[in-house]
């Protein structure tokens, strides 16, 4: 894996990065969803909730082909894909972010939690937050941390389950009543429901530690590693359940 400094020309340290003007936080985030989905051009701006805009989206993804952090594939004969070449894959290994002690670390995995306990408790979202699985540095209680593995799972709330028309005009209700709303959310493409919950959970800047944080189990199955349930709404919200050896959806590591 490349050590912090220079790659390709782009900045990469522990105070700055950016392409483009893009932050890492942005840049990663695309990378991981060429990972996981292998999408088509289209279905990557229909995705693309984290960036402002359909012309922020082109430019970044015009920026990560030009740079050769992703190319287009033809497999079978069907439509081009979007793959992550090596240099995307070095890129999205690679880390960024000062690491942290583990203490600061878990109090700020305590404050998420508490944040999603008040998520499930407000009558007015439409998911319910499930279940939460810590793995990696935080769950091991390294000394030091880079940022917080987390993956979280949700679900719509049974009187939005089955009635779109309704799950939609709960969002839009949501929506209109912020006045915080970022450009994007004039774009065809926004997924306001996906906006109002990482506002509730992150507020409207991240903290760094919760990059790692993500909205389904994609990544703690496909690693198949060691991890923990932290949140359980079933149970009531925050638990301290014991470390297994890989999440119960996780076949085992894909390499």
């Amino acid at each position: 894996l490349p050590a912090i400094g220079n790659l390709m020309g782009i900045s990469l340290s522990k105070k700055d990065f950016s392409i483009a003007g893009f932050g890492i936080d942005d840049v990663k985030k695309a990378l991981r969803q060429v990972r996981r989905r292998g999408w088509s051009c289209v279905a990557f701006f229909s995705c693309a909730d984290h960036l402002d805009g359909d012309r922020s989206t082109a430019i970044l993804l015009q920026e990560l082909l030009d740079r050769d952090f992703v190319e287009m594939q033809e497999v079978d004969n069907r439509p081009p894909r979007l793959s992550l070449t090596d240099h995307g894959k070095s890129l999205l290994a690679a880390k960024g972010t000062p690491r942290a002690p583990v203490a600061r670390a878990e109090s700020v995995l305590e404050g998420l939690l508490e944040r999603m306990a008040a998520y499930n408790a407000d009558p007015e979202n439409v998911y319910f937050i499930d279940e939460a699985w810590l793995f990696g540095s935080t769950m091991r209680r390294e000394a030091s941390v880079g940022d917080i593995d987390l993956c979280y799972t949700y679900s719509r709330r049974p009187r939005f389950d089955t009635d779109f028309k309704a799950f939609l005009a709960q969002v839009q209700k949501q929506l209109e009543a912020r006045d915080d709303l970022p450009q994007k959310a004039f774009d065809q493409h926004f997924w306001g429901e996906y906006w109002l919950l990482d506002r509730a959970l992150f507020g409207s800047r991240r903290h760094p530690l919760l990059s790692g944080v993500k909205r389904g189990t994609d990544d703690i199955e496909e690693l198949g590693v060691p991890c923990r349930r932290v949140f359980d709404r079933q149970r009531g919200g925050r638990v301290h359940d014991e470390a297994i050896p890989k999440h119960p959806l996780s076949a085992g590591r894909a390499d």
